[in-house]
């Protein structure tokens, strides 16, 4: 799990882990000259997906000073509530286009890591 440097609240480090042990083993039923390739095929977008979650969806959470913070959480609980208002007031199709939650809050409610993206 320590290959995968996601924020423990995001809940993702384990899950990854599971993914790429499936594909991992996948890619071993794979010639020995295919399989590194095939493993790099099926985990390679997700784990870019992935890391473009952290540096995009959580940002300024740990270690960082306080006005940055305030400002993170601010702009989330924003975005949080203009997904919310969007999402009562606007056909489904248009909001979850045009006012998607938050990326970290997509992936927790099981949405695919490259869709999310």
């Amino acid at each position: 799990d320590a290959i995968h440097a996601f924020p423990p609240d995001l809940g993702q480090g384990v899950n990854s882990a599971l993914e790429d042990v499936l594909a991992l083993g996948d890619a071993l039923e794979c010639p020995d000259d295919e399989a590194v390739a095939a493993y790099q095929a099926a985990r390679g977008p997700a784990a870019e997906a992935l890391a473009s979650l952290v540096r995009v969806g959580m940002p300024f959470q740990y270690d960082q000073a306080i006005w940055r913070k305030r400002v993170f959480m601010l702009g989330l609980g924003g975005r949080l509530s203009l997904s919310v208002l969007a999402g009562k007031l606007l056909p489904a199709r248009v909001s979850k286009k045009w006012f998607p939650p938050p990326a970290a809050f997509s992936v927790m409610d099981g949405d695919d890591y490259v869709a999310t993206r």
